[in-house]
């Protein structure tokens, strides 16, 4: 039986309170459709999510700001880990942790580290490198620190700079002794020379979802299945940060996806914990992927880059509106 961890990275990088808005979701008309809205809805399917909590923020918004969100979360009874987007806390024009020397990351893996450790009184388990901006140092440091694993890689995305891979689809455990659970994606769309990767997403087309949950029911090359989402997910926000729209779609969607992967019994979503502990580790680094070939494969990239499209749209739009402010 396969294992499934939800996933969610807890961060907000626009507006005048980003945590306010972008991680506890205060929408317009006064409701919390961010990491209480998802918490709730992952309660009630019974799965112990996984928050990987950008703590680097806390030098950017406040330390008190980011200490009540960690402390919420686990006070709720799901999992923490660190996420660190290092623009928060060192250089806004390198926002990459591989752009950063090896002793320059120790600094801030380590800061961020030991803020994590301050406010919940344990030691961190997992890391994710904000926007998959890891490298081979990054992972080095980690098992420095003491971390027992990483989600950052993401084969095939150019943010990643964990090369050459560690692990493409399947669990590996490094020589450090770092396990390195690799982001769930697949190879969506190939044209001559060009090819493009994506993850499993709760920000994807439903159609699209379901026709990879049958896939990953099936595929010997992806374990466990990694999750994803983000504390905005449930919310309309890139035209207004600081007045965010609930999204009633992407909750009722969220909602069906959960129940899929509920439903299917080969497949079980299990905390942190259970997945260090039951981890199938592959003897080697396992390189194929899973592939959508066919008609499928065009309907798929259409639906996408129309979402890409009207997202960076959208951000355009919010970046000229606050030049000119």
């Amino acid at each position: 039986m396969k294992k499934v961890i939800m996933t969610v990275d807890v961060e907000g990088h626009v507006g005048k309170d980003p945590v306010a808005h972008l991680i506890m979701g205060e929408s317009v008309d006064g409701s919390r459709y961010g990491i209480d809205k998802l918490m709730d809805i992952f309660d009630r399917h019974k799965i112990t999510a996984l928050f990987f909590v950008d703590v680097a923020e806390a030098w950017d918004y406040g330390e008190g700001k980011l200490a009540t969100v960690l402390r919420h979360i686990k006070e709720r009874g799901h999992d923490c880990g660190v996420h660190i987007h290092p623009d928060h806390m060192a250089d806004v024009k390198r926002l990459f942790l591989w752009e950063y020397t090896k002793d320059e990351q120790r600094k801030i893996i380590k800061k961020c580290t030991d803020f994590y450790i301050r406010i919940l009184g344990e030691k961190p388990k997992a890391f994710r490198a904000g926007k998959y901006g890891a490298n081979h140092d990054t992972l080095d440091v980690l098992a420095e620190n003491g971390y027992l694993c990483d989600f950052s890689e993401f084969v095939g995305q150019r943010w990643c700079q964990i090369e050459p891979p560690v692990a493409y689809s399947k669990v590996t455990r490094l020589k450090t002794g770092l396990l390195e659970f690799p982001v769930t994606s697949y190879r969506s769309f190939t044209l001559g020379a060009y090819s493009r990767n994506d993850k499993l997403d709760a920000n994807m087309a439903m159609n699209e979802f379901r026709y990879l949950v049958r896939r990953l029911v099936l595929e010997d090359c992806v374990n466990p299945v990694i999750m994803f989402a983000h504390s905005f997910s449930l919310l309309n926000w890139r035209k207004t940060p600081d007045a965010p729209k609930v999204n009633r779609r992407n909750v009722k969607k969220l909602d069906m996806m959960l129940s899929i992967l509920r439903s299917e019994p080969n497949l079980t979503f299990v905390s942190l914990d259970e997945l260090l502990v039951q981890s199938i580790v592959s003897e080697d680094i396992c390189e194929t992927m899973m592939s959508i070939t066919g008609f499928s494969s065009w309907l798929f990239f259409m639906q996408r880059a129309y979402s890409i499209m009207k997202m960076r749209i959208e951000t355009k739009v919010w970046n000229v509106k606050n030049v000119k402010k």
